[in-house]
C-alpha cells in the first residue's frame, strides 16, 4: 500500500511539474492590484508554482488551472516600489482636496476651455457694486420695487414623456411647437402684479420690440401712481435687453457702421469744428470725446409718473426673482396642457399668476438675497485677499505705455 500510495504521488508531482514548465513557456500576469502587492515577496513563477500546487491537492485527477493573461513589462529591482507609493499619496491627498473644495465651498471640476470669465473685467465688478448700493438704499426706504421680464411659451408646450397608443398621441400626430406667447409682467413679494401682465401672440410683425414694450410700460407706470399714490416712490428694475435700453434721439451718437458724411454732420449740427483732412477714425474719436451722456426712452416715460428705472448689472439675470417665477410657470404649462389652444394656454398663464401666494413669491426674494451675498462676498475676497498679490505682467505695461506714446 505504501508503495502505491508513493507511485500515486510522484505521477501526481511529475503532473504538477509538467503544468508548471508549460506555463513557464507562457508569458502570464496577475492583475494589476494582486501584482503590485505580491512582486515585492515573491516572483510570478513561485506564485503560479504555489497556487497550482494547492489545486493539484485539492483534486488528485484534474487541475483545474486559469487562462493564463500577459504581464505588463516591469523593471527589475523594487526601486519603483517608493515611488508608487509616493505617487500614491499624492493622489489621496489631491482627491480629498478635491473633495473639500467641491463639497464645502462649490467648485465644479470642468474644461478650462468651456470657461467663461467675463465676471472678472473691472466694468462688472463696478456695476455690481453700484447696483447693489443702489438696492441697499431702496430698501432702507421701503420703496414699492417690483422686478420686470419677459418669457416666450409654445403653445405646443407638454411633458417630455407622455403616454401615446401604438405610436399615436397629439404630439405625434402633428408636431412642432407651434406658435409661441410672450408674457411680459412684474413681480414682487407678494407676486406677480396682475393689472400689468400683458400676453400676446407673437408673430413676425407683433413680436417684443421697443415701441410694444415703451407702450406697455407707459400704460404700467400710469396704473402703479394711480393705485399707490402719488406720495409714495415706485421703482421698477429692468434687465439689458435692447428693447427696453431704447436711446432718445439727443443721445444717439455715429458708430462705424455710419458713413463719413453722417459723422461729418453729426459734428456740425453740435458746432464741432474738424479738420476736412480727417478721416473716418479720427471723426469718431471727436465724436467720443464730445458724446452726451446716455438717456433711454424708458426712463423719460417712466419720469412722467414719477417712477424710477434701475438696471441689473449684465449678465446677471440670477439677480432677477421673476426668473425662478418662469420656470415654475413652464412647468405648470407643460403638466395641464391638453388642447393647445391659444385661449386654453393663455387661460393657464393667468390661473398660475393668479394662484401665485406671498409664500412662493417671497421664496423667490430670499434665493436672490443669497445670490446678492454670495456676489458680495467674492467681490470682497477678490478685492482684499486676491487683488493685492496679482503681478502684473511686463508685456501687458509695455503694451499700455505704447498706447499712451501713440495717443
Amino acid at each position: 500500500m505504501n508503495e502505491q500510495q508513493q507511485q500515486q504521488e510522484m505521477e501526481e508531482n511529475d503532473e504538477v511539474d509538467a503544468n508548471v514548465r508549460d506555463l513557464r513557456s507562457r508569458t502570464i500576469s496577475l492583475p494589476m492590484s494582486r501584482h503590485r502587492e505580491s512582486s515585492a515577496s515573491a516572483s510570478p513563477a513561485k506564485i503560479l508554482c504555489r497556487r497550482h500546487t494547492v489545486s493539484a491537492a485539492s483534486s488528485s485527477s484534474h487541475i483545474d488551472l486559469p487562462i493564463p493573461q500577459a504581464l505588463p513589462p516591469q523593471k527589475k529591482g523594487n526601486r519603483f516600489i517608493p515611488l508608487l507609493k509616493q505617487q500614491q499619496g499624492k493622489d489621496l491627498i489631491r482627491f480629498e482636496f478635491h473633495k473639500l473644495i467641491q463639497e464645502k465651498l462649490g467648485f465644479i471640476y470642468q474644461r478650462t476651455s468651456k470657461i467663461k470669465i467675463p465676471l472678472d473685467l473691472q466694468a462688472f465688478v463696478a456695476a455690481k457694486a453700484k447696483y447693489f448700493q443702489a438696492l441697499e438704499e431702496l430698501r432702507e426706504a421701503n420703496v414699492h420695487l417690483y422686478y420686470h421680464d419677459e418669457t416666450w411659451l409654445n403653445l405646443r408646450e407638454v411633458k417630455r414623456l407622455i403616454w401615446t397608443l401604438e405610436g399615436k398621441g397629439e404630439i405625434k400626430k402633428w408636431g412642432g411647437r407651434g406658435s409661441r406667447l410672450a408674457v411680459s409682467a412684474l413681480i414682487n413679494v407678494k407676486g406677480y402684479h396682475i393689472p400689468s401682465v400683458d400676453i400676446w401672440a407673437c408673430t413676425e410683425e407683433h413680436n417684443m420690440d421697443s415701441t410694444h414694450f415703451l407702450s406697455w410700460l407707459d400704460s404700467t407706470c400710469a396704473t402703479l401712481r394711480e393705485e399707490i399714490g402719488e406720495k409714495e416712490r415706485i421703482v421698477i428694475c429692468l434687465d439689458n435687453a435692447t428693447w427696453h435700453n431704447k436711446l432718445t434721439e439727443e443721445s444717439i451718437i455715429p458708430k462705424r457702421s455710419s458713413t463719413k458724411g453722417e459723422i461729418q454732420k453729426w459734428l456740425q449740427d453740435r458746432k464741432l469744428n474738424f479738420p476736412q483732412k480727417f478721416v473716418k477714425a479720427q471723426l469718431l474719436q471727436l465724436v467720443c470725446t464730445n458724446c452726451p451722456p446716455k438717456e433711454y426712452m424708458s426712463d423719460r416715460i417712466a419720469k412722467k409718473y414719477a417712477v424710477e428705472i434701475i438696471r441689473l448689472p449684465k449678465l446677471h439675470c440670477s439677480l432677477n426673482p421673476i426668473e425662478l417665477s418662469w420656470n415654475n410657470l413652464k412647468q405648470f404649462v407643460s403638466d395641464q396642457n391638453t388642447t393647445f389652444r391659444q385661449n386654453d394656454v393663455k387661460q393657464l398663464i393667468e390661473q398660475f399668476m393668479v394662484a401665485m401666494d406671498d409664500k412662493l413669491a417671497s421664496s423667490y426674494f430670499h434665493h436672490v438675497y443669497k445670490v446678492e451675498e454670495m456676489y458680495r462676498i467674492a467681490d470682497e475676497i477678490m478685492e482684499e485677499e486676491i487683488e493685492p498679490h496679482i503681478q502684473s505682467e511686463s508685456e501687458e505695461t509695455d503694451s499700455d505705455d505704447d498706447e499712451k506714446n501713440v495717443e
